[in-house]
């Protein structure tokens, strides 16, 4: 699957984590290591803004260890 598709697959999925008055303000990718990408997600409801980051597969990160790599 080429970048631009898994972009846009991990986007639909954080929408679906959207709650009232928010919106996804974006979408980046990394590769903390080879071949192992993440989704860092930016979430914006006024000047406010939060993060939250996704595997491969659209499942949010639970380690602090893998998000901070």
């Amino acid at each position: 699957m080429e970048l631009v598709e898994e972009l846009d697959r991990i986007a639909a999925i954080a929408e679906t984590y959207v709650s009232d008055g928010e919106r996804l303000a974006g979408v980046l990718p990394a590769e903390p290591d080879p071949g192992s990408r993440v989704y860092v997600c930016a979430f914006e409801r006024g000047e406010d803004r939060s993060w939250l980051a996704f595997d491969r597969d659209g499942t949010p990160l639970r380690s602090r260890a893998r998000v901070r790599d």
